[in-house]
């Protein structure tokens, strides 16, 4: 099949800064460690995953059960009518078994809701170090198994095994060379989250994530701002939400 459409990120700001969605190439989604850069790019898999369209993650870090439920988490906040989003579950409540009986009830909505979306998210788990050749034959069988071109994403690129005589940084920056050659013989998009801020990868796109302070409640989500920058020049700033 090849690829004819703009996809869409289900995050209307951020499809604006992209010209409308995600084309074929390579984007990097970076921020430091622990504000927020795998939970945006889930909320994004997701959206497009809840379209019908092939997801393909390749996880280096997290298991697909870790994945899931963060997943969940976050349905079950959308979700909940409740005042304060009392019933809404956190991760830990998901996997403690959800004892209470108002949050069972939201869970079960959130897993109704999240069925269509499984149907089109596959998920790779490659825990261990990987060769970026592993990553490029991962993605090529599936689109030999399915016939698709899936929206790919990489969590993360510091847990890709490097070569043999080069530094991490020079590993990385090979690695996103070749991702890039890739993405484009093969027309898709691909999605590869690292932990480095920087303002040069050599790929199509930079997304640079800093996540703001938390109001305190669940009703009132994490702020995270918004650094877009393509290959020849910083295009604009913005400030989106995630859950």
């Amino acid at each position: 099949k090849i690829w004819s459409d703009v996809q869409s990120t289900g995050l209307a700001g951020l499809d604006d800064l992209l010209g409308g969605g995600l084309r074929p190439g390579l984007y990097v989604i970076c921020s430091k460690p622990g504000e927020g850069k795998t939970s945006f790019a889930l909320q994004i898999a997701d959206a497009i995953a809840s379209q019908g369209k092939d997801v393909l993650w390749i996880s280096l870090d997290m298991t697909r059960e870790e994945l899931l439920v963060k997943s969940l988490s976050r349905m079950t906040l959308l979700l909940d009518s409740a005042i304060n989003k009392k019933n809404a579950c956190t991760v830990q409540a998901v996997l403690e078994g959800l004892r209470d009986v108002p949050a069972k009830a939201v869970m079960q909505k959130a897993l109704q809701t999240y069925e269509q979306t499984m149907s089109s998210f596959y998920c790779q788990e490659s825990l261990s170090e990987t060769k970026i050749t592993e990553i490029e034959q991962i993605i090529s069988l599936h689109m030999a198994a399915t016939g698709n071109k899936p929206v790919v994403f990489i969590d993360s690129l510091q847990y890709l095994r490097i070569s043999d005589g080069l530094t991490e940084t020079a590993g990385i920056d090979r690695a996103i060379r070749n991702l890039m050659q890739f993405s484009r013989a093969r027309q898709i998009p691909v999605l590869a989250l690292s932990e480095n801020i920087r303002e040069s990868y050599g790929s199509d796109v930079i997304i640079s994530l800093q996540m703001e302070p938390a109001t305190g409640t669940l009703a009132d989500p994490h702020g995270i701002e918004l650094k877009l920058l393509d290959r020849k020049s910083t295009r604009l700033n913005s400030s989106h939400r995630i859950r």
